[in-house]
């Protein structure tokens, strides 16, 4: 019997609406792979004080703030970094997937305009906060309700040579503003390695 692959935005979308439903109190440590650098990028975006996280197999870096919890070994996503909590029974996070999926030729926009016709089909009173592209960064935030939780989302997209790369930051309504200046940083910190 052949699987049939979800299309590229559903499967990036289903992944960050699964990193929501993480229960506070996971730890993790770094897959060989990986690379992590206690140096800040030069990027203007990057969090003070920052962590870089470099994935060199698939293609990606991304800068966390020093205090956020790295777990490289996360199922189903490539890294997952999670803030500081309290304990609510839901940990806010940013998760990192790579999308081989892409269709040839495929940039930035088309990826977030999938993204926004599959959505609605994935999850409730799903409502369309933003949706930039800024050089090779899109940008696409919403809000929700996933497996009964009202959800807020930020995500970041890059695409290169097929592949998109996506950090998606899942956060509760009430902990998105005190969290977004900070989740934004880190998702517009995403770039290609």
């Amino acid at each position: 019997m052949t699987r049939r692959r979800r299309p590229a935005a559903r499967r990036w979308l289903g992944l960050a609406l699964t990193s929501g439903a993480l229960l506070v109190g996971c730890a993790g440590s770094d897959k060989p792979s990986a690379v992590r650098s206690a140096e800040p990028t030069a990027s203007v975006s990057a969090p003070a004080a920052g962590e870089e996280y470099v994935d060199a197999t698939a293609g990606f870096a991304i800068t966390f703030p020093a205090d956020w919890e790295i777990d490289a070994d996360a199922e189903g996503v490539a890294v997952r970094a999670l803030p500081p909590q309290q304990e609510s029974g839901f940990a806010d996070n940013v998760a990192v997937i790579t999308d081989s999926s892409v269709a040839a030729g495929a940039g930035v926009a088309e990826y977030l305009d999938t993204a926004l016709s599959s959505a609605p089909t994935l999850v409730a009173d799903f409502r369309i906060v933003r949706r930039e592209v800024a050089d090779d960064l899109g940008i696409f935030e919403f809000t929700a309700t996933a497996q009964g939780t009202p959800i807020h989302v930020l995500a970041g997209v890059v695409v290169v040579a097929g592949k998109a790369h996506v950090a998606s930051f899942t956060a509760t309504p009430e902990t998105y503003g005190e969290r977004s200046q900070v989740a934004e940083q880190v998702v517009r910190s995403l770039r290609v390695a």
